[in-house]
């Protein structure tokens, strides 16, 4: 089941937002199941993700998401 979420996600990513080599995309998710198909997801996609955890304080997050040029935040 995880795979199959994990490829999901990554046929979602590659068709809605051309998610692929190269491409940043944030998480930006408490620590779940659902962080780890994402993070499957997003890899699978051949993209690479950036971590950005929700208790960080709002300065922080908001200067992670400006400077990083994210495609997709998930």
């Amino acid at each position: 089941q995880l795979d199959e979420h994990a490829n999901r996600l990554a046929h979602y990513l590659q068709t809605k937002y051309s998610v692929g080599n190269g491409v940043l995309v944030g998480i930006f998710q408490e620590r779940s199941e659902w962080q780890v198909i994402s993070i499957l997801g997003i890899m699978k996609a051949g993209a690479a993700y950036v971590p950005v955890d929700p208790a960080y304080p709002q300065e922080r997050i908001r200067y992670i998401l400006s400077d990083s040029d994210l495609r997709v935040l998930l």
